[in-house]
C-alpha cells in the first residue's frame, strides 16, 4: 500500500503531520493513564507513592517484555538480510497499536454503565453523584 503518489513529498513533508498525530496519541495516553492511577489512589494518600510505583514497576516489565518478544519474532535474522523485516515491522506496529485501541473502547465502553459508590459513616454503601468540588473527597 502506497500512501502518496509516487513523489517525495510525504517522505520530507507528510511525516510531520504523522508525527504530530503519534505524539498527540501518546499524550492522550499518558494523561488517561495518569488520571486512571490518581482515581485509583482516590482519597488514600498515604499510599499513593506505592501506587505510582507498582504501575511504574508495571509499566516497565511489561514494555520490556514486549519488546523482547517483537525482537525476538523478527523473521530473516539467520542471513543478516531481512526483506521481510519491513512488513513485519508495519503489521506489528498497525497490530498492536490497533488491538490496544480496540482494548481501550472496549473497556471503556464497559464502564458507561456503572457508577462510582462509597460508604457512609455506618459503612453501607451509598450512590455517589459526580464530584461537585474538592469538599467530596
Amino acid at each position: 500500500m502506497q500512501i502518496s503518489s509516487g513523489s517525495d513529498s510525504f517522505k520530507y513533508y507528510g511525516i510531520y503531520g504523522v508525527a504530530a498525530l503519534v505524539g498527540i496519541g501518546g499524550s492522550a495516553l499518558l494523561i488517561t493513564s495518569l488520571t486512571l492511577t490518581a482515581d485509583l489512589i482516590g482519597p488514600n494518600t498515604e499510599t499513593g507513592a506505592f501506587v505510582y510505583g507498582a504501575m511504574s514497576l508495571s509499566d516497565k516489565l511489561s514494555n520490556g517484555a514486549a519488546f523482547a518478544l517483537v525482537q525476538w519474532l523478527i523473521p530473516g535474522q539467520e542471513d543478516g538480510h531481512c526483506e521481510e523485516c519491513r512488513d513485519y515491522f508495519r503489521t506489528v506496529l498497525f497490530a498492536v497499536c490497533g488491538g490496544a485501541a480496540l482494548a481501550a473502547t472496549l473497556f471503556a465502553a464497559t464502564m458507561l454503565p456503572f457508577r462510582r459508590q462509597r460508604g457512609n459513616e455506618n459503612g453501607e454503601m451509598q450512590k455517589q453523584l459526580p464530584i461537585q468540588d474538592k469538599e467530596d473527597y
